[in-house]
Formats: structure tokens, C-alpha cells, sequence
């Protein structure tokens, strides 16, 4: 009995540790979101004065949802998709056409627990350095499907190419962030790739 309860005590400590980890993280991404998010309304205040008044709604519907200390140490994908969508309807009030989006989500990935903000910084990785470097259109293909008990998500894009970043992800705080997030929730099983 004695080491079924240390046992438990142990699992329950470790659980504590990965969600302050988890907190912790998600302490030094508000701020790097939201300076972010301020430079795109920012750059519609002088061009698109009303563009500019939509996209500081939408901004406060995106700092509700990035700042709610309710929020689960994982939440389901959709609700992450549906941030991440958010953040791209901001992203679209500023690049217009040039941004274009495609999407495949399995309805059984849609329900796998994640970490928030594990897939808008992603997202927002590929417009900064592939719509914004280019003045033609990009398309980002956000795919995720089940496979097994685990979930892969690929976001794609058509842009310019990013050569700066290495395949494990150095060079952004957004990548490095989603990297040690995912571990902190899924341990060695976790798996972030850049090609």
C-alpha cells in the first residue's frame, strides 16, 4: 500500500511539474503574441483606417481567448484551430488575396488534446516569412489527421522558403516555444519538424 501511494504521489508531482512548465511557457508567449499581433493592426492604421477599427475587434477576441487563465494545460485541436483561425482573419484584413488558406482536418484529430497556442505560432511563422516576404500570393495548407493515438499536423506553405531556420526549429522564439510545449505535454512522444 505504501508504495501504491508514493507511486500515485509521484505521478500526481509529475503532473504538477509538466503543467507549471506549461504555464510558464505560455507566461512568455502572451507578450511575443501580442506584440505581433499589435504590428499587423499597426500597419493597417495609415492605409486602411477601418480595416485597422476590424482588426482591433478581432484583436480583442484573439487576447480573450490568448490571456484566459481557465484555459486547460490541453485543449482539443478545434479550439486551437479556431484561435489559429481568428489570428488569420486578422492576418487576411492586412495581406488581402496574398494570403490563402487550405484545410484538412480529420474530425478524429480535431478532438486530440493539445497545448494552446501550439498551432497559431506555426501559423504565424509561415506568414511572417513567407507572405510577408513576398509580394505575390501564398497558399498555407494546414492539414492534421489521426493516426493511431497520436495526431500529425503539417503546415505548408508555397512562399519563398524560410533558409534561416534549421530543422530543429533555432532561429524563433515561436518554434523553440510549440517545441517545448509539446514536450512538456507528450514527453519524448512529441515530435516538432521543420523541412
Amino acid at each position: 500500500e505504501r508504495l501504491g501511494e508514493q507511486e500515485r504521489i509521484a505521478a500526481k508531482a509529475e503532473t504538477l511539474a509538466a503543467r507549471a512548465r506549461l504555464d510558464a511557457l505560455r507566461a512568455r508567449v502572451n507578450p511575443h503574441f501580442l506584440f505581433n499581433a499589435l504590428h499587423s493592426v499597426g500597419s493597417l492604421v495609415r492605409d486602411d483606417p477601418a480595416a485597422a477599427e476590424r482588426a482591433v475587434e478581432r484583436l480583442g477576441d484573439l487576447l480573450r481567448h490568448a490571456l484566459d487563465d481557465r484555459r486547460e494545460a490541453l485543449e482539443p485541436l478545434e479550439s486551437e484551430w479556431e484561435f489559429t483561425r481568428a489570428y488569420l482573419d486578422l492576418e487576411r484584413l492586412r495581406f488581402g488575396d496574398r494570403l490563402r488558406v487550405e484545410t484538412e482536418l480529420d474530425d478524429g484529430a480535431l478532438g486530440h488534446p493539445v497545448p494552446p497556442l501550439s498551432l497559431q505560432p506555426i501559423v504565424e511563422n509561415v506568414v511572417r516569412h513567407a507572405v510577408e516576404r513576398t509580394a505575390r500570393p501564398v497558399l498555407i495548407r494546414i492539414v492534421a489527421r489521426r493516426i493511431g493515438d497520436a495526431v500529425e499536423i503539417r503546415v505548408t506553405d508555397d512562399g519563398p522558403g524560410a533558409p534561416h531556420l534549421t530543422p530543429s526549429g533555432e532561429g524563433g522564439f515561436g518554434l523553440a516555444s510549440v517545441r517545448e510545449r509539446m514536450s512538456a505535454a507528450y514527453g519524448p512522444a512529441a515530435r516538432v519538424d521543420v523541412e
